[in-house]
């Protein structure tokens, strides 16, 4: 498989992605995290092959926040 989104044609390899497209998930191959929304530093993955099976991103990473944090992080997320 190619490195492009299926739903939408966009490039993830050369950097592109389509608002607004769940397979594209709002980044291309890397996203920043997905719990903190980036605080952290950390940068998350694409996997590639699922996202065009699912038709929806779906990404490999860990927060580096420290555990209290994450936690507190995640509960806001299940909260909205």
């Amino acid at each position: 498989m190619t490195a492009r989104c299926t739903a939408c044609g966009a490039d993830w390899k050369q950097g592109a992605f389509t608002p607004g497209c769940a397979q594209c998930g709002g980044s291309a191959m890397q996203a920043p995290c997905l719990i903190c929304g980036g605080r952290c530093g950390a940068l998350w993955e694409r996997s590639v092959d699922d996202s065009q099976d699912a038709d929806l991103a779906h990404w490999h990473g860990n927060c580096r926040l420290p555990k209290e944090e994450r936690d507190r992080e995640l509960r806001k997320r299940s909260t909205r």
